[in-house]
């Protein structure tokens, strides 16, 4: 009697892992699949945030030169004989701002990739 309750406890448990190997191997590709894409769209993720942020530091650093150069060249304008020294310091603030501008269209493109990868995922 004793023997047909093992045996019983071990045909139920032995079919119980058969079933859970049968659905998992099925599923097992979907399942690795979707984990590889989750964390491929995670590393992409944040990549894109670290570009971001590099653009961002680059474009506050091109700005505080901008104003550096055009508080200099605002100085130098009134004084005698600085009026060429002025105007180099006008010209270097305005590559600083071009630089900006540009760092700026960048930005809105890295923020635009980020949104579409953040959409379809």
């Amino acid at each position: 009697m004793r023997r047909k309750k093992v045996k019983k406890a071990f045909v139920f448990t032995m079919g119980f892992f058969l079933f859970l190997f049968a659905f998992f191997s099925f599923n097992k590709s979907n399942f690795f699949l979707r984990a590889a894409d989750l964390l491929q769209w995670e590393q992409e993720i944040k990549q894109i945030e670290t570009d971001i942020k590099e653009v961002i530091e680059l474009k506050m650093g091109y700005e505080s030169r901008a104003v550096h150069h055009e508080n200099k060249a605002q100085r130098l304008q009134f004084m005698q004989g600085q009026l060429q020294v002025a105007k180099r310091h006008w010209d270097l603030a305005q590559k600083n701002r071009e630089i900006v501008d540009k760092l700026e269209e960048e930005l809105k493109i890295l923020e635009g990739k980020r949104q579409s990868v953040l959409d379809a995922n």
